[in-house]
């Protein structure tokens, strides 16, 4: 049981299968891009609470034991924060060294190491001429599935080479009439958002917007009102890709412009007749007060 809590926790799995505690920071976790307890023999469990996240680190060089009760001791560990702790319920995360996913990387502020490529099995040669098959060997067989799952993993990748591109793709959709972007939801949490930034570049003041990424977000729940939520699917990966939140246009704007319109009939024709003198518009000495305005309005329009 544990006797203390906090949003970030890193546990070290041993051989026995028992969890031990690592009083660490997260700044000391990502020193050195993480290295000194991402080891290629280790099996780590980090809790992330304030992303709802337990990730389950596996070393490339980790022992099958460990791998395989990793996933149940990381189980008992959500169930006890979540009934000890008032925690959220976690998403429990497996990652392979090597092959973390953007979003550990981008949480913590690592780098992926390279893991050494494990030797291709060699296939037989079947010759053309045998009268009979042969049952494949399970080494082919493996060999086979670890071909197919590279493919896989490769095309993956190629789908969501960045989330920048990610970005892009979502951007070149035309909006709602009505609506514009508010922010838009990449992956599980990487949330973005229009950030406007001004510079000055010889005397000339440029304002400027780019979609950026949130790095800090607030930790209450926030209700959205007026908003309509647009989602976007990756049929190939059968997966959710990103979800916009739409915000619906304000018509106080048009209203304030019909409002601030001067109504030039309320005028006396002395009023209109400073104006005219004022702005040089020339006013026949026979016009009435309706063709004074029309001259004062045909004046603003153009």
């Amino acid at each position: 049981m544990l006797d203390d809590f906090s949003n970030f926790m890193v546990f070290q799995l041993k051989d026995s299968g028992e969890r031990e505690r690592l009083y660490i920071t997260e700044p000391e976790f990502s020193q050195d891009n993480g290295s000194r307890f991402l080891h290629d023999s280790q099996v780590l469990i980090i809790v992330k609470e304030n992303i709802r996240r337990i990730f389950i680190w596996k070393g490339y060089q980790s022992t099958v034991r460990k791998k395989f009760i990793a996933s149940r001791v990381a189980n008992d560990l959500q169930q006890e924060l979540t009934n000890l702790a008032n925690f959220h319920r976690c998403k429990i995360v497996s990652i392979d060294q090597g092959e973390e996913p953007f979003e550990f990387l981008n949480t913590f502020g690592i780098k992926s190491y390279d893991v050494p490529e494990k030797p291709k099995v060699k296939i037989p040669q079947i010759s053309a001429s045998s009268s009979h098959k042969k049952e494949p060997k399970a080494a082919s067989i493996n060999y086979y599935r670890n071909q197919t799952y590279s493919k896989l993993k490769s095309s993956k990748q190629k789908l969501y080479k960045s989330q920048i591109e990610l970005l892009d793709k979502i951007l070149q959709y035309d909006l709602p009439k009505g609506y514009k972007r508010n922010h838009i939801l990449l992956g599980d949490n990487d949330l973005y958002g229009i950030v406007v930034k001004k510079t000055e570049i010889l005397g000339k003041k440029i304002e400027e917007s780019k979609w950026e990424q949130y790095k800090k977000l607030p930790k209450e729940v926030i209700e959205l009102n007026g908003h309509k939520l647009r989602i976007h699917f990756n049929k190939d990966l059968n997966t959710i890709e990103a979800i916009e939140v739409l915000e619906k246009l304000s018509i106080e704007k048009k209203e304030e412009e019909s409002e601030s319109k001067i109504d030039y009939n309320k005028w006396t024709v002395k009023q209109l007749k400073a104006y005219c003198a004022k702005n040089n518009i020339k006013v026949p000495s026979s016009y009435r007060k309706a063709q004074i305005v029309n001259l004062v309005e045909e004046f603003n329009e153009s």
